[in-house]
């Protein structure tokens, strides 16, 4: 019932939920993950993978300056109910 995918929609790469409505048809997707703008150093987010259960969501940091590009991995924790 749920899609998590990274876009660059909103110009910087970020990671973005959507609902399954119907067989074709989408909720409109909403921002799980965003950059800060006031953080230059971190350019995106990215390839998030849901662990199983739900609890997790592991991501793809991309981080650099002067187009020296690093990253790492780093997860959120799912929100209590």
């Amino acid at each position: 019932g749920q899609l998590y995918f990274s876009s660059s929609r909103a110009g910087r790469l970020e990671i973005y939920v959507s609902q399954r409505l119907g067989e074709s048809r989408w909720s409109e997707p909403q921002k799980v993950i965003g950059i800060p703008s006031n953080h230059p150093h971190l350019w995106g987010v990215g390839e998030p993978t849901l662990t199983a259960d739900g609890t997790f969501l592991y991501f793809v940091v991309v981080f650099g300056k002067n187009e020296v590009l690093d990253c790492d991995i780093a997860y959120a924790r799912a929100a209590a109910e």
